[in-house]
């Protein structure tokens, strides 16, 4: 039998063990999503200030473009990222490491601060909240100083409990829990906490600045305590202490207060601010709070933690709890009859840990007083109803959580500002003569973080810290002159020194606007507009301009193109002007069709642009017109003709047949980032991605698909083989290529090779999933290969899947056919009826709708022919039925096959009386099925369906 000691220590181990696996939680929901989002606006600051020198972060001052700003934040962060990125590295996840380690390291902090407060069970809730909580998660995701301010303010908070629990003890205050708490008789003295709240509390305030308000709401308790206990001498000390701590920050703090309003700060109204500590301390920033579903959970957690303040007793703790909850967001409310002081939760979020501890103790309430299947506590309806409040107190703590979660990981609508996306796109599409210029300037050290193109310009207008009326129009003027292309970042200067959206409006005035672009943002729009600089307009081609003689119909002539970029283009976008005769103007409707072909006489890319009239000038001479056609990651190396062709926008329907105009070079590894490669293979060549537009296709169907090859070395000779495996193990089918292109006779070392083919599976293929194998071979030999995750190498690589899906079930017939009775086609099909039309004086539009009475044994072919009265077949079709996607085999009992033709009327056809016949034939022979109606045979074993007039 176990002593009590056995048991405590048993119990210790199994809360020990739980924290741990809470821990592990909170730590990948933290990683997971860490470099799913871009940067935004503040973030983008932290690699710029990290990076200077510490003497230059401690300055407080920040470098952008002539001017010099006070950043508004201490920089005890940016010192931390300053070392960390030493050892980290400097890409977005390097960055947020930090963050997130210091929000993993709140959760067993969270855990000892229950503990300390009330009980074990207490601290192990308090800690999972902090491990699930949206809000701490979303700020452990950015390199930001939140997470070093919420730990730190959280071990201060922790150190004062620890320093007055003596204090409770002496005063022999009702705490029902006393006896739970282990080792109250703590081994530190008052003086000694006294100085480690002094250190983490003045760390915090040279993390962020309202810390202020919770040191100054906590200093009521030390004063308290201190007094109380006699440390008179050192109540004047830690005074003074505090004073010496704060003078360094008074340079960058007073001026600021008194300094009128800021940028992105406006006066929120009291209840305002309470209702974010309710909302977004609970849920965080990924939910709809519009939403009545999150406006019961949200009313639900506040209840939760005023059930957790009455439990909280006595009053001294509530009164702890209170001021750790709410200092901050008082002291907000108080600056701000000043000044607005509030810029969101992250301002207030000192005090979420609070709030979480209070659901916490409200659920530890509800559950204390709740029924149990123990025969020493009977069920009563107090019992119940506790029992019931705790079942749904952790719904709302848990469910409202996972909720959020789900948002912040897969839905676009509360993705941050996704600048990082807007600047791959404009470095994909830049020129080689382009310039990027911001609205806001601010935003400069962002771009400059992730930027890869040292060969586009950046700047910002209006330049800062000038205001746009006093230095835009010089500026855009110049650059107007300098460059090709001007992309413009439209956010503008949160300081108002373009109020006016004088850059813009310049822009829009005396330039041509070719595009515009919006990507997902969720506190700004995140826009690029590309302008195109020079005149629209000229009496002849530019010097570099090459002349043409094209002549489409209801068209302008086609008369030169000038090509933008030097050859072979080692950029993934090609810009080119074409020049028009500017009389007759293009119809509203037309647009052109650009299209690469390849040496191998393939399409390898095609874009459509807006129609030609947009922004068609008047006058005389040649009209200019840009245009941009981006290329695709992995573009083959090679020669190929630009081709043009006019048709109606919004239509397949032609102006006009495609008409070259330029032979292009394309130096080829066009770069994508695909992650993790699908297969590697011996010599260094590597299956990056296998892209499908899907992974389900239908008998009948071609699954397109593009390839993309990593080639390492020095390579020749290189084919790969791919085959389709059935479940069974049988191969389908296989084909054989070289990577990328057929043109291709080596591949220099590093080649990022993008290759389009497809997969045909037969209308007669079984549903089921069918894998892809590959196998590579160089110079005919066979090169091992593995999946990137496996460790041994084979002659074979399974990788990828394709699922071939049957054919939807249709067996009703349509309204309003003309239906034929017992009209039968063998021993397993019959002709249900058909729909005859006209669609044109030179067409017949024909629909068969055949029924298979049971599973056909033969593969049919359907054929339709239209016969004057001499017996004469003038028109016929006959195929597979179902436009070749359904051999007859494959059709199941009960099923009806829908059967389209189409026949073209000959030209000469002369009027008269004409039979329309149908039937079927075995491909091999032509033998036909016996075709009766009502049990009578039909001659030659085919069927009239109708006799008509033509034309």
């Amino acid at each position: 039998m176990r002593t009590g000691g056995q048991l405590r220590n048993s119990q210790h181990a199994k809360y020990l063990i739980a924290l741990l696996l809470i821990i592990l939680l909170g730590f990948s929901l933290r990683l997971v999503n860490t470099e799913a989002f871009s940067f935004w606006t503040d973030e983008g600051l932290t690699p710029l200030r990290s990076g200077y020198t510490v003497s230059e972060i401690l300055s407080n001052r920040i470098i952008i473009q002539d001017g010099v700003t006070k950043d508004t934040h201490p920089p005890l962060f940016y010192l931390l990222i300053h070392f960390s990125r030493q050892f980290f590295g400097e890409t977005d996840f390097a960055f947020r490491y930090p963050s997130l380690l210091l929000g993993v390291l709140t959760i067993p902090l969270a855990y000892q601060l229950g503990r300390r407060l009330y009980r074990q069970r207490l601290g192990l809730l308090f800690g999972l909240l902090m491990a699930i909580n949206p809000l701490q998660i979303w700020y452990a995701n950015e390199a930001r100083q939140y997470m070093l301010l919420v730990l730190l303010t959280m071990g201060a908070t922790y150190l004062l409990w620890r320093a007055m629990e003596e204090e409770i003890g002496d005063l022999k205050l009702e705490i029902k829990a006393q006896s739970q708490i282990s080792n109250l008789k703590s081994r530190l003295t008052i003086p000694q906490y006294l100085v480690l709240y002094i250190l983490l509390a003045g760390l915090a305030l040279y993390t962020h600045y309202s810390a202020f308000f919770l040191v100054a709401g906590q200093g009521v308790f030390w004063l308290w305590l201190l007094w109380h206990k006699g440390y008179k001498k050192l109540l004047a000390g830690t005074a003074v202490t505090a004073i010496l701590l704060a003078i360094p920050l008074i340079p960058f703090t007073v001026p600021r207060f008194f300094k009128g309003y800021e940028a992105n700060f406006y006066y929120v109204q009291p209840q305002i601010m309470l209702q974010d500590v309710y909302r977004f301390f609970a849920l965080g920033r990924s939910v709809d709070y519009l939403s009545p579903p999150i406006t019961l959970i949200t009313l639900a957690g506040l209840g939760l933690a005023l059930l957790g303040l009455y439990a909280a007793k006595p009053n001294l703790r509530r009164l702890f709890l209170l001021i750790y909850l709410l200092a901050v967001v008082f002291g907000l409310m108080a600056g701000s009859l000043v000044k607005p002081m509030y810029q969101g939760v992250r301002h207030i979020m000192i005090g979420s840990p609070a709030f979480l501890l209070l659901m916490a103790w409200g659920l530890v309430w509800a559950k204390r007083h709740s029924f149990t299947l123990s025969p020493s506590r009977p069920v009563t309806l107090s019992r119940i109803f506790w029992s019931v409040i705790f079942l749904l107190g952790l719904l709302t703590a848990v469910g409202g959580p996972i909720i959020s979660l789900n948002n912040y990981f897969a839905r676009e609508q509360f993705i941050k500002d996704d600048y990082r996306a807007m600047i791959r796109f404009i470095e994909a599409n830049a020129g080689e003569n382009d310039i990027i210029v911001y609205n806001n300037a601010i935003l400069l050290p962002l771009h400059q973080h992730y930027q890869t193109r040292a060969d586009v310009d950046l700047t910002a207008s209006p330049v800062y810290p000038y205001r746009a009326s006093d230095v835009s129009i010089p500026q855009l003027e110049e650059l107007a002159q300098t460059y090709d292309r001007i992309w413009f970042i439209t956010e503008p200067p949160a300081d108002k020194r373009d109020e006016e959206g004088l850059a813009e409006n310049w822009l829009d005035e005396h330039l041509t606007r070719v595009g515009e672009y919006t990507f997902p943002s969720a506190t700004s729009i995140v826009r690029t507009q590309v302008y195109v600089t020079g005149s629209q307009t000229g009496d002849s081609l530019p010097e570099n301009g090459r002349p043409l003689n094209i002549a489409w119909p209801n068209l302008p002539p086609l008369a030169g193109i000038d090509l933008k970029f030097t050859q072979p283009v080692a950029r993934p976008a090609l810009w080119f002007d074409l020049f028009w005769e500017n009389q007759p103007a293009p119809d509203k409707n037309a647009a052109l069709r650009f299209n690469l072909r390849g040496a191998d006489g393939r399409t390898w890319w095609a874009q459509q642009e807006l129609p030609l009239s947009n922004g068609w000038p008047e006058g005389e001479g040649l009209v200019r017109q840009s245009y941009r056609l981006p290329l695709p990651p992995g573009t083959p190396p090679g020669s190929y003709t630009l081709l043009a062709q006019p048709f109606i926008a919004g239509s397949d329907d032609a102006l006009g047949e495609p008409q070259p105009l330029a032979e292009i070079e394309l130096a080829g590894d066009f770069r994508d980032d695909p992650g993790w490669p699908t297969a590697v293979f011996q010599n260094g060549v590597a299956l990056q991605q296998i892209d499908m537009p899907d992974t389900a296709v239908r008998p009948g169907h071609n699954l397109p698909l593009t390839l993309y090859w990593q080639i390492a070395g020095d390579q020749q000779n290189l084919r790969y083989e791919l085959e389709l495996v059935g479940p069974d193990g049988t191969v389908l089918r296989q084909q054989s290529d070289p990577p990328g292109a057929q043109w291709l006779a080596d591949w220099p070392d590093g080649l990022y090779l993008g290759e389009r083919t497809g997969l045909y599976f037969p209308p007669e293929t079984e549903p089921g999933t069918y894998r892809l194998r590959w196998r590579l071979l160089e110079d005919g030999v066979t090169v091992g290969g593995r999946p990137f995750w496996q460790p041994r190498y084979a002659e074979k690589v399974m990788a990828g899947s394709v699922t071939v899906q049957p054919w939807p079930l249709v067996t009703t017939l349509p309204d309003n056919i003309n239906l034929i009775e017992d009209a039968r086609f063998g021993n397993a099909i019959q002709l249900a009826g058909y729909e005859l039309t006209r669609p044109s004086e030179s067409t017949l539009a024909l629909t068969l709708y055949w029924l298979a009475t049971a599973v056909p044994d033969q593969n049919y072919f359907s054929f339709v022919h239209l016969v004057n009265g001499d017996g004469e077949i003038v028109a016929q079709k006959g195929f597979v039925p179902a436009e070749g996607l359904r051999p007859s085999k494959g059709w199941r009992a009960g099923e009806l096959i829908i059967d389209l033709y189409t026949l073209d009327l000959p030209p000469d056809l002369p009027p008269g009386s004409y039979r329309l016949y149908v039937g079927l034939y075995q491909p091999d022979g032509g033998v036909r099925p016996l075709v009766t109606i009502q049990g009578q045979p039909r001659p030659d074993n085919q069927l009239k369906l109708s006799e008509t007039t033509l034309p």
